[in-house]
């Protein structure tokens, strides 16, 4: 099993970043699915011209040309979108109070797609990995990592072996949950349909 993950948006409103924090995750089952998109998004790369799939950055027709060449591959796609006005108390306020909340509703909002994943590889251990896009807080992959191998087999092994970070400019999966968390927070563009049927999971809370 592989994830990519690719967030959006700061802890805290004082700093004027926007209202709301955003992860966009994309799942694949089995490495094999995750290696063929990587390619399917390489080879795009060189027709296209571009050194880096950025949703925002893109034009309509790169952005087009990008989903139609992905959707053929079998993945899933979590977003949930934290609503920064929602806040309760004082707490969200604590940075490592935030991302302990985070790292827990993303963990949860995967947790059945681990668990099919994991029961299609019995007896094989599950061993997924999960990368982020380099750049968050160290506190925010503290909390990711802590609450991502809370998945165990019955043995009590962890069924996530490694979380990591990477620049997205290097990792194409990564970009790839860009392009998707792009087109799910800014549906008007009229992407977020190619990809609907890929649903795992939209979330906005509290």
């Amino acid at each position: 099993m592989r994830v990519a993950v690719d967030e959006s948006g700061q802890p805290t409103v004082a700093d004027g970043s926007s209202p709301t924090f955003s992860l966009g995750a994309v799942l694949f089952e089995r490495v094999e699915e995750a290696e063929a998109c990587d390619q399917t998004i390489e080879k795009l790369k060189a027709s296209l011209n571009v050194a880096e799939f950025h949703y925002i950055d893109l034009t309509h027709a790169t952005r087009t040309a990008f989903f139609d060449a992905v959707n053929k591959h079998d993945f899933g796609y979590a977003v949930q979108t934290f609503l920064k006005e929602r806040r309760k108390h004082g707490k969200w306020d604590d940075e490592k109070f935030f991302y302990d909340r985070i790292a827990a509703k993303f963990a949860e909002s995967i947790s059945e797609f681990v668990q099919i994943a994991h029961v299609c590889r019995h007896p094989d251990p599950l061993n997924a990995k999960v990368v982020f896009d380099k750049g968050p807080a160290p506190e925010f992959m503290r909390a990711m990592g802590e609450h991502l191998r809370k998945f165990k087999d019955h043995r009590g092994r962890s069924l996530v072996e490694k979380v990591s970070s990477q620049r997205s400019i290097s990792n194409n999966l990564i970009q790839m949950a860009d392009m998707v968390l792009g087109a799910v927070v800014h549906p008007i563009h009229g992407h977020k349909i190619v990809i609907q049927q890929k649903k795992w999971i939209e979330l906005e809370w509290p």
